[in-house]
């Protein structure tokens, strides 16, 4: 069973805002940006009424952070160990003192809690940041070791699929085997069709790709380039599954002939 680290009650964090319901503030955003610190933004009021913290599982959720800074001395051994990688990896020492870990440790806290107060987003912990921040400083995002927040990628992939519901199936089969064939299709012919259907929408998602292709002076103005591509037209695959019935030729030779009688009566012939 794991011990507690804190041995005083700090606050409940019911009673703090949660950093995803407050606002960004294109000041703060720019601030950070623009940061004064190598591995982070600081921000100057990032203490106060909201500025609270989430360093991430294992640690107080919605701490301020001088409270989250305190935290520092409270880590587990393990916890000292993986931060003094961390360390190694934002700050290029061979061999980081105590210190000069405590200095990383009060520096990320700051930059975590500004990103978080700025972007409306508290689900990043503070490993991850650092992961960020070392990426940056090796030509990953946010790269060149400079201040501010890790920055977005230049290419972000969505795959998205979009699965056909049985309402969806039901009204698209009886509309393609009704005009095909004349009839609703049967409870076998639906209950196939909506596998059918369901299986070809899993294996053709719909992707879309964003890629930054510009940015302006200063990094004030952005261009981005989307590409959509994948998806499948279910009207289509509907209408085929209709084609593929055993009653379909048939339909069709008794249509192609009663379409030739018409003629021939009619002199077209």
């Amino acid at each position: 069973m794991a011990v507690n680290r804190y041995s005083t009650n700090q606050g409940s964090s019911k009673s703090r805002s949660s950093a995803a319901q407050r606002a960004a503030n294109p000041n703060e955003i720019l601030m950070m940006s623009q940061g004064s610190s190598n591995i982070g933004g600081y921000l100057p009021n990032t203490t106060g009424s909201d500025g609270f913290v989430n360093l991430g599982p294992g640690f107080r959720t919605n701490t301020t952070v001088d409270e989250a800074q305190a935290d520092f001395v409270r880590m587990r051994p393990e916890e000292r160990a993986l931060w003094s990688q961390k360390t190694v990896n934002v700050k290029g020492y061979k061999n980081p003192t105590g210190g000069q870990e405590m200095s990383t440790w009060n520096e990320a806290t700051r930059g975590l809690a500004a990103y978080q107060k700025a972007t409306g987003d508290s689900s990043m912990d503070i490993w991850t940041y650092m992961d960020l921040i070392a990426a940056g400083r090796s030509g990953g995002p946010g790269g060149g070791g400079g201040g501010g927040a890790p920055a977005p990628p230049s290419k972000v992939v969505t795959e998205q699929i979009d699965i056909t519901n049985p309402t969806e199936a039901r009204n698209m089969v009886e509309s393609a085997i009704g005009g095909y064939l004349g009839r609703n299709p049967t409870d076998y012919e639906y209950k196939q069709f909506l596998k059918t259907i369901q299986t070809t929408d899993r294996e053709n998602p719909n992707i879309s790709t964003q890629k930054v292709v510009a940015t302006g002076a200063g990094g004030g103005t952005q261009k981005n380039k989307v590409t959509q591509e994948g998806g499948v037209d279910k009207g289509q695959v509907a209408k085929e599954y209709a084609k593929g019935r055993d009653d379909y030729a048939e339909t069709s030779v008794e249509t192609s002939a009663a379409q030739g009688f018409l003629k021939l009566i009619s002199g077209g012939l």
